[in-house]
């Protein structure tokens, strides 16, 4: 049993991760809504089941999930994109404020699975080399919290998008009243996963 909040989570980058960026490529802007949203809900599910289920793990918590939820917030990114909804002006700032999140964010989450912790060794026994554990917890932390958030707002704005275009609405700055349910949404998120983390 404890290999199902996993597969939840690997459901939302297969199918509905593929599905969302064919049926937005497409213009079928109602299926994609609703893949997202059903995303959106695995995306809740799989953590919920977790914690039920006494399934926390560094592989499913650390790698799978952020992936998974990576791979979701792409195929709608790119979806919206490719179908000509979206240009390089909006393109552009995400991939940078994803860059200069992630990229941290992955090597830090790498860091227990690479022996990497902030402690520092010298043939079997600690060094004088101050020790940097908490540093890197709070960092890993902190990352985590602001991708969530930039994940949150990503994944309800395009949501609201691919609404708004079934609906015949091309005003993209509608997009705007998501952003406070996102924000709702992320607050939960982070505390979930702070919740995670400590079951781990």
């Amino acid at each position: 049993m404890k290999w199902i909040p996993n597969a939840v989570s690997i459901s939302r980058f297969f199918p509905l991760a593929v599905l969302i960026f064919l049926c937005a490529l497409w213009n079928h802007w109602l299926a994609a809504a609703i893949l997202s949203v059903i995303a959106i809900v695995t995306d809740c599910l799989d953590g919920w089941l977790a914690f039920k289920l006494d399934a926390g793990s560094e592989l499913g918590g650390q790698i799978i999930d952020p992936l998974c939820d990576l791979a979701f917030s792409v195929a709608q990114v790119a979806g919206a994109f490719f179908a000509g909804v979206i240009g390089w002006g909006v393109v552009a700032p995400l991939v940078v404020l994803f860059l200069s999140v992630w990229l941290p964010l992955a090597w830090i989450a790498l860091g227990p699975v690479l022996g990497v912790t902030g402690e520092f060794f010298d043939h079997g026994t600690p060094s004088p080399v101050p020790d940097y554990s908490r540093l890197y917890e709070t960092s890993r932390r902190v990352l985590m919290a602001v991708s969530r958030i930039y994940y949150a707002v990503v994944v309800a704005g395009f949501t609201a998008l691919y609404f708004y275009k079934a609906m015949g609405i091309n005003a993209a700055w509608l997009i705007l009243p998501a952003i406070p349910l996102a924000w709702l949404g992320a607050r939960s998120s982070i505390s979930h996963h702070r919740m995670a983390s400590d079951l781990l």
